[in-house]
């Protein structure tokens, strides 16, 4: 007996939700008969009723198994991921829950991975009731009932307030980012705007911690990515996303120096699918990209959105051809600073 996990990808099913519903398709089922090395049957439950164009029957992005994940090291301070060797999972290095205060990743070698280091945060703790919500002007004090366990800088998103000032609703932003922890038990964010008087009794308002990750460090690793046969999910050598959050940021500080990131020998993506991706960075208030050497298919090899303060340079196709960034943000291109130092250069010698 073999048992399968199927899964079909559908857009109406939110990340966390039960992938096993919505398509006729999807779910944990015994193999009835293995037809050839590409194909097998298996039986469903009921008829899946495929209608084209509709995404509760697509099966254009049809997927088996499950994914293998090698390290994680999150939730602590000072975390360093070194000298390791990782081989055919999904991803080599991956966190996505609560944060983390520093991490390390170098001087390691990830071959036939679909992503080296994977981070995909912007997920929040549960909400907690606070005690009194009040403001002098612009700053906002929020006192809690349980010690918060937050620091300067830390995000929080405050919701079900009645002066709306006080919330993350929008035209607001995401998060507040915390500008003061006067004890324990409180903090102050800056408001947008000062509301029309302190939040009443009894308290219905509630504060969350946006999970981030303050000091990222991935230097010195090979990276040696599989082949994308499709456009979604295809492969990225360092993928670090924080969903839409802008200032406060998921990420503080980035440093992604001296890594390579190709394919392994004799593997590309498939034809006219040219979607692997080198370096993928949402929401990081600095970042420094520097002294990679980056092989891969996509015209777009190292891309970031929602950066504060980015310094580009000198990292490297194979051919040693120097690579620009583009840039989500009003979709322009970044120009790698070396190219300004090679200039300079020559006009020096002209």
């Amino acid at each position: 007996m073999c048992v399968l996990n199927v899964r079909v990808w559908n857009p109406n099913i939110p990340p966390n939700g039960d992938w096993t519903t919505g398509n006729g398709y999807n779910g944990v089922f015994e193999l009835d008969e293995i037809v050839s090395p590409y194909q097998f049957r298996y039986k469903l439950t009921a008829d899946p009723a495929v209608v084209p164009g509709d995404p509760n029957t697509n099966c254009e992005w049809a997927s088996i198994g499950v994914y293998f994940q090698a390290i994680a090291a999150d939730g602590g301070s000072a975390a360093v991921i070194e000298d390791n060797f990782v081989r055919q999972v999904a991803r080599a290095v991956y966190h996505d829950t609560y944060s983390s205060k520093d991490l390390t990743v170098r001087n390691n070698v990830f071959t036939e991975v679909r992503n080296g280091v994977r981070i995909a945060m912007g997920g929040r703790n549960e909400a907690k009731v606070g005690s009194t919500l009040t403001h002098d002007g612009v700053i906002a004090t929020f006192t809690t009932v349980l010690d918060h366990g937050l620091a300067a800088k830390d995000a929080v998103i405050i919701e079900n307030t009645t002066y709306p000032e006080y919330n993350n609703l929008p035209p607001r932003p995401l998060a507040w980012e915390v500008k003061s922890v006067p004890d324990s038990k409180r903090f102050t964010y800056e408001m947008l705007s000062g509301p029309a008087g302190n939040e009443p009794s009894p308290p219905v308002f509630t504060f969350r911690t946006l999970w981030q990750e303050k000091r990222l460090v991935i230097e010195n690793n090979v990276i040696e990515l599989v082949a994308a046969i499709r456009w979604w999910g295809q492969a990225i050598g360092l993928f670090l996303t924080g969903g839409q959050y802008a200032a406060p940021y998921v990420f503080g500080q980035v440093v992604i120096r001296g890594n390579i990131i190709r394919h392994p020998v004799g593997v590309a993506d498939g034809p006219g699918i040219y979607a692997t991706q080198g370096i993928v960075l949402r929401s990081a208030e600095k970042a420094i990209i520097e002294n990679n050497v980056i092989d891969v298919e996509s015209s777009y090899p190292i891309t970031w959105a929602r950066v504060g303060a980015m310094r580009l340079f000198h990292n490297q196709a194979f051919n040693g051809t120097l690579l620009d960034g583009y840039s989500e943000d009003g979709a322009r291109w970044w120009r790698d600073a070396a190219k300004d130092v090679e200039d300079g250069f020559i006009l020096a010698l002209i």
